[in-house]
């Protein structure tokens, strides 16, 4: 678990700058972090989803360490300018004043002919109407031609229409939204009005009274705040949770090991009796955890370990002193290795 932990925290890193070095062109219409987190998440609920050998809580952990440095890097991004500048780019203009800047054309490695498809697409033909063609950080192309270029507007034609204004919410699901009120510029007697002119009914809310509802919202930095502390508590109840499988398998694995040592000893003086009574407590330690196995790691090499238990016992019951021997040492091995895959050492991250 733990090595699962800190392998997707030097992946999502690793995908931002690979994503960042590949340059605006290869993102479509998402920033790279999104565009990094996009990928992640989709490879990492299909391993677990067509690998049923795969504890479900292996795919689990990485997905919320994923998600808490999501919602860490968007804070970080929001509030740092030189952050946004290193993870999202800046824009690049690539056309100023109806002429291709071949220079930043070769930075962000689009094409003139990439460029004026671009163009097309913006119902553009003529490169000499354009005063600027810009390359954004989510890696579109924003075009702004000159005014004479534009569509006449109504105050350029002379003509008066009315302002439109923002479409908002007043009732959902038959609730009263009472504080979008005051965005319309409407209070409750309007809204009583409307409902019965056209014989409808509607639910006011009951939780607070309309002068409470209508209280500005907290500032952005609360949710900031919230944002923080639910990636902070993510990252520390799966690093809690991991270091905790990581203790608890290694623990197990131990007693596992003193056991089958003293069935080892008590076989090297063919004192069978005793050998069987060893590797019996051995076994009954190993299969009251056997669930938790199923949680924590793969399922093929805890199968692999109860397999070569069952095998291990038939050798005891004949006194096969030979075969009992070398198959605890197999056996031995195998656990040991269960024990030490669980150490985040840099030779089992790699």
């Amino acid at each position: 678990m733990l090595i699962s932990f800190i392998r997707t925290m030097i992946l999502y890193t690793i995908l931002i700058v690979v994503i960042r070095l590949m340059g605006k062109r290869q993102l479509g219409e998402m920033e790279p972090m999104e565009f990094v987190v996009t990928m992640l998440l989709a490879n990492l609920a299909a391993v677990p989803m067509q690998e049923t050998g795969i504890p479900l809580l292996s795919g689990l952990i990485p997905i919320l360490v994923v998600l808490s440095m999501e919602l860490l890097l968007s804070v970080l991004v929001y509030h740092s300018v030189g952050a946004r500048r290193l993870l999202c780019g800046k824009p690049v203009i690539l056309m100023e004043n109806g002429r291709l800047l071949q220079e930043n054309l070769k930075k962000t490695r689009i094409t003139p002919d990439e460029l004026t498809e671009f163009l097309r697409i913006e119902g553009i033909t003529d490169l000499a109407s354009v005063k600027y063609a810009i390359l954004e950080t989510s890696g579109q192309v924003s075009v702004l031609p000159y005014a004479k270029f534009k569509p006449a507007s109504a105050k350029a034609a002379g003509v008066q229409v009315e302002d439109t204004n923002l479409p908002v919410t007043v009732i959902s699901d038959g609730q009263i939204l009472a504080e979008n009120l005051p965005k319309l510029g409407k209070n409750r007697a309007w809204v009583e009005s409307v409902l019965q002119d056209y014989a409808c009914r509607a639910t006011w809310p009951t939780c607070a009274s309309h002068e409470q509802r209508n209280l500005p919202s907290p500032g952005r930095s609360v949710g900031d705040m919230r944002h923080i502390l639910l990636s902070c508590v993510i990252l520390l109840l799966a690093l809690a949770f991991c270091l905790f499988s990581m203790l608890h398998v290694r623990d197990i694995c131990r007693k596992t090991l003193d056991l089958l040592s003293s069935a080892q000893t008590a076989a090297e003086r063919n004192d069978f009796e005793t050998c069987r009574a060893s590797m019996q407590d051995a076994a009954l330690h190993w299969k009251r955890y056997e669930r938790y196995f199923g949680l924590a790691l793969r399922h093929e090499e805890v199968d692999d370990v109860i397999s070569r238990f069952a095998a291990l016992n038939q050798y005891a019951v004949l006194a096969d002193r030979d075969d009992f021997l070398a198959g605890c040492a197999e056996l031995m091995s195998a656990v040991r290795h269960l024990r030490e895959m669980e150490l985040p050492t840099v030779e089992n991250i790699l």
